[in-house]
């Protein structure tokens, strides 16, 4: 039997705001002196903004533009066959210069009509998701506190129960950010800043 894919409209929320999801920081409270743990709703990177830096590569890092051998940062072949296969599909709802628009716009287009059309739509869009995720570039994760917040890990509640656990710090190849607190260190000149600001608390 076939997995039933998520609703239409959670797959575009993934793909156009970024999943909301419920983590787990530890503060020290001053009175106590203690450690409490307090529960915060954040949100991952939009899928499309995911999919954006892969398809940009090195034309998002101004030291690509040098042509120093080793600047230039890979595009993905999967993600610009995967925006393509968007594209075409969105195409002619909503701004034709916002892909979100247009997705959202699509994906109001696909509800309003027939029951079929909305599952065959979120088929779809849940397939966007998984490719988008499946790209190699997205887990890298690094063994470091994060310079900004000084946090390790963060942990998401996990809907089955429990709790899952990953490093704050992650990157992609154009970018690096904190799972905790949101900070960006965009293309090759962030990203050494990041590792210096590292290398400093050593």
């Amino acid at each position: 039997m076939l997995k039933k894919p998520p609703a239409l409209a959670v797959s575009v929320i993934d793909l156009t705001d970024g999943r909301p999801r419920m983590i787990v920081r530890d503060y020290r409270d001053k009175p106590t002196g203690k450690i409490v743990q307090k529960s915060e709703l954040v949100r991952e990177m939009p899928l499309l903004d995911v999919l954006a830096d892969a398809c940009a590569g090195g034309a998002r890092n101004n030291a690509a533009s040098s042509g120093a051998v080793g600047s230039r940062m890979l595009i993905s072949s999967d993600a610009l066959e995967i925006v393509q296969h968007i594209q075409a599909t969105v195409q002619g709802y909503g701004s034709s210069h916002d892909m979100k628009a247009q997705m959202r716009a699509w994906a109001a287009a696909c509800e309003a009509d027939a029951p079929d059309t909305e599952r065959a739509a979120a088929a779809v869009a849940h397939h966007w998701c998984e490719r988008i995720r499946a790209l190699h570039y997205v887990e890298h994760e690094l063994d470091a506190p994060c310079p900004v917040c000084g946090e390790f890990f963060v942990r998401y509640a996990d809907p089955a129960g429990g709790w899952v656990q990953q490093r704050a710090l992650c990157w992609n190849v154009t970018r690096a950010m904190c799972r905790a607190c949101g900070e960006i260190w965009e293309g090759e000149h962030g990203m050494r800043d990041l590792a210096a600001s590292i290398h400093r608390r050593i």
